[in-house]
């Protein structure tokens, strides 16, 4: 999309928004910027799950040759 059909998007949505232009391009860096936080905070849960069951089967295999 060139700039100049972005800004008219940008614009026809600020129309239909109610709100100025400036202010809706505000408005969606901050969304991007919360989805970006959101995204980055739900890999470390990914990761620590992902040890959580590393560990679990490393017990089952020491377990398994104790046995």
């Amino acid at each position: 999309m060139s700039q100049l059909g972005e800004q008219r998007w940008i614009d026809e949505m600020a129309a239909k928004l109610g709100v100025s232009g400036p202010t809706l391009s505000v408005i969606i860096l901050a969304l991007l910027l919360v989805l970006t936080m959101a995204i980055g905070s739900l890999r470390p849960a990914v990761v620590v799950e992902a040890e959580k069951e590393e560990r679990e089967r490393i017990a089952k295999e020491r377990a398994a040759k104790k046995g």
